[in-house]
């Protein structure tokens, strides 16, 4: 497998999933991908339930947490910032819209927003919980996807937040984004 970087400013570093029903998810998921689950925490200050982080082979590898009401379920991609309050803002000014009812005060870790398309993700300072400690390993994630209808919008935004471009893949109906070089 080829190693990836999740420490790095920028870099994608944590996915859960947000669901109405964590137990539920919890019994999907565990036996599909042989993981094993922490005791809850509850849920950051603002949104009710519990979250579960999921390990498979004792290493961090993925959370399922309880989905706020009238919030679809899915899977969020947590990026590493250095502070959680400067991305936040940066991402306010280049389109993006706070989704939780934290993320910005002294203490946080942790913001959940959508891209100036729409699309929700989490920012991520370094912390308690750095990160995926297993990646790209059968059983553990091995990408995020974007899913947007407007990619030059996407494009803009992700490249004033964390420097990132676009490169199209050969022979594929996608691209892949990497770090700028410069």
């Amino acid at each position: 497998m080829t190693a990836r970087d999740i420490s790095s400013v920028g870099a994608p570093c944590w996915v859960d999933t947000w669901q109405p029903d964590p137990q539920a998810a919890k019994d999907f998921y565990g036996p599909l991908f042989g993981w094993t689950f922490d005791d809850p925490t509850p849920m950051p200050p603002g949104l009710d339930g519990f979250y579960y982080a999921a390990r498979l082979r004792g290493q961090l590898v993925a959370g399922i947490g309880q989905a706020p009401p009238q919030s679809p379920p899915g899977w969020i991609t947590h990026v590493r910032v250095v502070n959680v309050g400067e991305a936040l803002a940066r991402a306010e000014r280049a389109g993006g819209k706070r989704l939780a009812p934290f993320g910005a005060g002294p203490d946080d870790r942790i913001a959940v927003l959508a891209d100036a398309t729409g699309v929700p993700f989490c920012l991520r300072q370094a912390g308690g919980n750095d990160g995926a400690q297993l990646a790209n390993e059968p059983n553990s994630w091995a990408m995020s996807s974007l899913h947007t209808t407007d990619v030059g919008r996407a494009q803009a935004f992700y490249g004033a937040i964390f420097d990132w471009e676009l490169e199209p893949v050969p022979d594929a109906p996608f691209s892949r984004w990497l770090r700028s070089a410069g």
